[in-house]
């Protein structure tokens, strides 16, 4: 006799309890109510360059601490009770407060204060969603609303691109950018949505409705992130790929879907990846774009009715003994020759393979690249990132446990490169715990990661199908951002970032079983953890809050100059007072005096901010205005000061030729200049 229908027990032949199981599941999701705000958070900022700027992630890192101070008091402790979400939690925590602790050693120690700052967000949101009470049944519900959440935000921007005048909102060099503004994160942000949407369609006990809804978002996820063309989200997409297909349960239903996907995203490939290749050749990228986003949507009803067909044969077939083993078998074939398809791959490639690793060596070790001509998804040139890893590496061993500070490397490479181009960051977010937290911090950013997985594994043994799927999406999407930030800086994008970190360790609780985490434990513990709770709380109010002000005057600042140049300054002196240890302020003012031509003022504000912390913009500022007075042999001592701090920068040689020619220069003129070559560069990229 097959056992009866589920929706049968639910409310056919037990119609009467109908009443207490909804009640049970309001039960359940009233407690992890909290994570809505959590959920709102993620969503807002992905529209807003992924909340990479401190006007958008200063106020939500005050919402994120102010909600883990709540949670943490409501529950009465400080860490999950799942054994795993403790440990990774605990190792996050650490590698924040490590960061802080930098400040004592740092060169600059506003630079470490913002770094910690950020990284205090990304720690306080996970933490707000460990210390509630998950279950398998809720944490889809997370994982399915977010998903869907940045599938729409996907639709606005891609109806917003499609037959837009203003490309460079959208494109640079080519490549997809909005709304993260950097096509990597944007490419990020795309791919942790669609392992998101993709897990959610693989779910069991999902109606074929909604297994379709799923994969037709993972297809425009797929698509919207293949427009960014970015070579390290295929190889973490790839990662990610092998994590899903290792701790989900159902292979068949994961191999049927990944086949259905595969499929879809091929019908619009061709004319996505053509944007990037008519910029190459010169085309016009306007129809290009048109023509790919047109692809789109006829791929994702492909995508939907392939994941309804799928769940209706699923559904049909459930239960019958006969068909359930055949499909094991058919899952168990298909992963096989996945995997023996993609080792065949691997030695078929072999060679290049080889030849790509030597030639990353020796451009890390101080070679050079040779560009490779072609689709950029397929050209191998590192660019500038063998030259950042450099410098970290050069940072952990002149400083192999502590490192230079968080939030240091910028002014360290601007120093030590050998690029003409800038960089803030690493490319890399292991070298960079590396280089500025040194092995500590490394040891706490891979002990992290380690945890996830081994606590995942050792979990999985006993897992039933839901809780397994939820483990399996999350553990893939941190497999995914564990890959793709070895190439790009991923961690200063909270919008890819958080979720990337905190998912996983819901899932350690939802795994590790509600009862726990709904255990309050004694009254002394719950005292002990509401304390603890609370001076962590207000200690990192006490780091956000001034910073936060400190920027919103900045920020007003900045608006205000235009129009009220005194009023702004008196906002620069609000600013300066409420964080003493950032340059911002002061160097704000001194190009905000020079734009006025008020150049005292502006001489005094760029004195004052090398009392702050040595740096080489305000000795080139400096040595601007003394070569407007004339004073060449004071402005060039200025300037062999600033390019001491900021090699093969090129705005600096010009200066040194005008110095040397003792001509007398216009100091409002010329950053205006720099400006308008600047934003020149950008635009041109993008049209």
């Amino acid at each position: 006799m097959n056992p009866p229908d589920v929706a049968e027990q639910r409310g056919g032949i037990l119609g009467a309890r109908a009443p207490d199981l909804s009640a049970e599941r309001l039960r359940s999701i009233v407690p992890v109510l909290p994570a809505l705000p959590v959920l709102g958070l993620w969503l807002f900022l992905a529209p807003n360059s992924g909340g990479y700027f401190p006007r958008d992630w200063y106020p939500s890192a005050l919402l994120a601490v102010a909600l883990a101070l709540m949670v943490g008091l409501a529950a009465g402790r400080a860490f999950p009770a799942a054994r795993g979400a403790r440990v990774a939690l605990a190792l996050l925590a650490a590698y924040v407060g490590w960061a802080y602790l930098s400040l004592l050693w740092a060169d600059s120690t506003g630079s470490a204060l913002e770094a910690s700052n950020k990284m205090l967000l990304l720690l306080a949101l996970a933490w707000t969603l460990a210390l509630l009470p998950w279950d398998a049944r809720t944490a889809r519900w997370l994982i399915g609303l977010w998903a869907l959440g940045l599938a729409i935000l996907a639709c606005f921007s891609l109806a917003g691109a499609s037959g837009t005048n203003d490309l460079s909102k959208y494109l640079f060099e080519m490549r997809y950018q909005h709304p993260v503004g950097y096509a990597n994160g944007n490419a990020a942000l795309g791919v942790i949505g669609l392992i998101a949407a993709f897990g959610m369609s693989t779910d069991r006990d999902a109606h074929p409705l909604v297994s379709g809804l799923f994969l037709a978002a993972a297809a425009l996820l797929a698509e919207f992130a293949l427009l960014a063309q970015s070579r390290a989200s295929f190889i973490g997409t790839v990662a990610a790929a092998v994590v899903f297909l290792i701790f989900a349960p159902d292979r068949l239903r994961v191999g049927a879907r990944l086949l259905a996907l595969a499929g879809a995203v091929a019908l619009a490939a061709g004319p996505i990846l053509n944007v990037y290749d008519t910029g190459e050749h010169g085309g016009a990228l306007g129809p290009a774009l048109d023509d790919g986003i047109a692809a789109i949507p006829l791929s994702v009803l492909v995508a939907g009715a392939a994941g309804l067909a799928i769940g209706a044969l699923e559904r049909l077939g459930r239960g019958r003994e006969r068909v359930e083993r055949s499909s094991r078998r058919v899952g168990i074939a298909v992963a096989v020759l996945l995997a023996v398809g993609a080792v065949a791959l691997a030695l078929v490639n072999m060679g290049r393979i080889t030849d790509v690793v030597d030639e990353q060596w020796a451009t890390l070790t101080g070679g050079e690249y040779e560009s490779v001509e072609g689709a950029r998804i397929s050209n191998l040139d590192p660019y500038e990132r063998p030259d950042y890893w450099r410098v970290a590496i050069d940072l952990w061993q002149e400083s192999p446990v502590n490192g230079v500070g968080a939030g240091n490397f910028e002014r360290e490479y601007t120093a030590r490169r050998h690029e003409p181009k800038h960089s803030r960051y690493v490319h890399n977010m292991f070298l960079r715990a590396l280089g500025e937290g040194g092995a500590v911090a490394a040891a706490l950013l891979v002990g992290f990661f380690l945890s996830l997985f081994v606590f995942g594994a050792i979990l999985r043994r006993r897992l039933a199908r839901a809780p397994a799927l939820v483990l399996a999406t999350t553990l893939a999407i941190a497999a995914y951002f564990a890959v793709h930030l070895n190439f790009d800086w991923l961690e200063e994008i909270p919008a890819v970032a958080s979720p990337a970190l905190a998912l996983p360790i819901v899932a350690l609780v939802a795994a590790g079983g509600t009862a726990a985490a709904r255990s309050g434990g004694t009254s002394g513990a719950r005292r002990a953890g509401g304390l603890a709770v609370a001076a962590v709380g207000v200690a990192a109010l006490l780091a956000l809050v001034p910073a936060y002000l400190s920027v919103r005057y900045l920020n007003r600042a900045e608006e205000r100059a235009a129009t009220d140049v005194d009023g702004a300054f008196e906002d620069l002196d609000r600013a300066h007072s409420l964080n003493g240890a950032s340059l911002d302020p002061v160097l704000a003012e001194g190009r905000i005096a020079i734009a006025a031509r008020r150049y005292d003022r502006a001489e005094e504000a760029f004195e004052e901010s090398l009392t702050v912390e040595e740096n080489w913009l305000a000795y080139y500022e400096l040595a601007l205005i003394d070569a407007s007075r004339g004073r060449f042999a004071r402005a060039r001592e200025e300037l062999a000061l600033a390019e001491a701090l900021n090699s093969h920068d090129p705005v600096l040689r010009r200066l040194e030729r005008t110095i040397a020619a003792r001509r007398r220069v216009d100091p409002k003129a010329e950053n205006s200049r720099i400006q308008q070559e600047a934003h020149a560069r950008f635009t041109t990229s993008g049209t």
